[in-house]
């Protein structure tokens, strides 16, 4: 009763709150903190789904598993009800970010430049403005593809693949290899805000093309890379509101969006996927609705059985996950899976002593059905499918600052080099570093 008694009065503030999110970028998460809470009973877990449900928090990333942390975004006016709430119930939390507004603006600035041993291939000019020391908008983004292009024609290539709902292109960047024995497909930014997806996939191209002469493993692939799945929604996140997940489908002016990786024909609809418009894991009026998603989908359709490889990259949490996500159901080769995601793991910790773990989406995080990489194992039958999440395990979470990009960067690149030699049966030499 105490519950709803005060959610009644807080609808009036999450109004309020709700119409700041489309006029100020960070202003708006003053005094919001992010909470790690155990799972520790089923009242726990209750009570955070009736705080989601009524939006008076919002799930960062989520562990349906007792004993396991769910961190939680807390608006600055739900902020001493909540912790009460808590406390209530011997629930054990702890302040992660303790301001998320400053934990915005201590992630948009600018990391230092390293360096180069070259000092001449710095004052080389350069038609592009992406760096890997701060976060960039797409036009950045895919300004660096068509510099590439142009540069490398004889590898690179770029194709539009649809269009989004405000008429931005969706671009992937085709790199050939010179003895291509399979393709890979690589998307990053599904989910608007995970700003570090785009930025490592970006600097995944980075390694395949400008420094192909110490990659040789790439001339066994033609990769086909999405930095940015989501343009609508990830240039609203620089525009107006910072943690926007969704795309930007206006279907309910009041509670635009839908969740793109909820939104694939695979088991679509089901567990961890609302039909709420309103709720973040909004799965669309029916499976491949968006035209995101229905381009991906057309896509690799139409490249066909020569895709051995899918991996989307997205943040945070620091795990290598493969399907199913809908239910806790393994794939029948889930034995490769997991040993080829324990390798993955192993040459990252080697190389930045980040440790990643690996297991099946559902049992090691959650449920979610209509998820992109179920579509692509399940639909598609693309054998190494893997969604990893990137850093950090959680202290700074959607926020991790630009100075971790190149260092994320690396982590994601090692992952694509693993699985590419693990494909082409390419074995490491034992004096090799990533």
């Amino acid at each position: 009763m105490l519950l709803w008694i005060f959610l009644v009065g807080f609808a009036a503030a999450n109004e309020e709150f709700s119409s700041q999110q489309n006029s100020t970028r960070h202003a708006q998460y003053r005094g919001s903190q992010v909470l790690r809470v155990r799972n520790a009973t089923e009242s726990i877990r209750n009570l955070l789904k009736s705080l989601e449900g009524e939006k008076a928090i919002e799930i960062w990333k989520q562990s349906n598993v007792f004993g396991k942390f769910t961190d939680i975004l807390v608006p600055s006016f739900t902020l001493s009800f909540v912790r009460q709430q808590f406390e209530n119930l011997n629930a054990t939390f702890r302040v992660m970010i303790a301001d998320v507004e400053s934990a915005m603006h201590e992630q948009i600035a600018i990391a230092p430049r390293k360096q180069s041993k070259n000092k001449n291939k710095n004052k080389k000019s350069r038609s592009y403005n992406l760096t890997f020391q701060r976060y960039h908008r797409i036009s950045d983004i895919y300004g660096y593809l068509d510099y590439l292009v142009s540069t490398f024609p004889s590898i690179c290539s770029i194709e539009t693949i649809g269009t989004t709902i405000q008429g931005r292109q969706i671009k992937v960047i085709k790199i050939s290899g010179s003895n291509a024995k399979f393709s890979f497909y690589i998307e990053g930014g599904i989910h608007a805000r995970e700003w570090v997806s785009p930025a490592s996939v970006a600097y995944i191209v980075r390694e395949l093309v400008e420094y192909r002469s110490k990659n040789s493993f790439a001339e066994n692939a033609d990769y086909y890379v999405s930095p940015v799945a989501n343009p609508d929604g990830y240039e609203f996140t620089h525009t107006n509101t910072r943690l926007w997940r969704k795309n930007r489908r206006d279907s309910d002016k009041s509670c635009p969006g839908v969740d793109l990786n909820r939104n694939y024909g695979y088991q679509w609809g089901g567990l961890g996927a609302s039909r709420q418009s309103c709720d973040e894991t909004f799965a669309g009026g029916n499976s491949f609705s968006e035209p995101e998603s229905q381009a991906v989908r057309d896509f690799l359709t139409k490249i066909g059985p020569s895709v051995q490889a899918y991996v989307a990259f997205h943040s945070y949490g620091q795990y290598i996950l493969y399907p199913f996500g809908y239910d806790k159901v393994l794939a029948p080769d889930s034995a490769d899976l997991q040993k080829l995601g324990a390798k993955i793991a192993k040459n990252i910790r080697k190389s930045s002593k980040k440790k990643y773990k690996v297991g099946n989406s559902a049992i090691l995080l959650y449920e979610a059905s209509g998820g992109a990489d179920d579509w692509a194992k399940g639909g598609v039958g693309i054998k190494y499918t893997y969604t990893i999440e990137l850093r950090d395990a959680g202290r700074f979470g959607f926020l991790l600052p630009a100075s971790q990009i190149e260092a994320t960067g690396k982590e994601a690149f090692i992952a694509i080099k693993t699985i590419t030699q693990e494909i082409a049966g390419i074995k490491r030499k034992k004096k090799s570093r990533f």
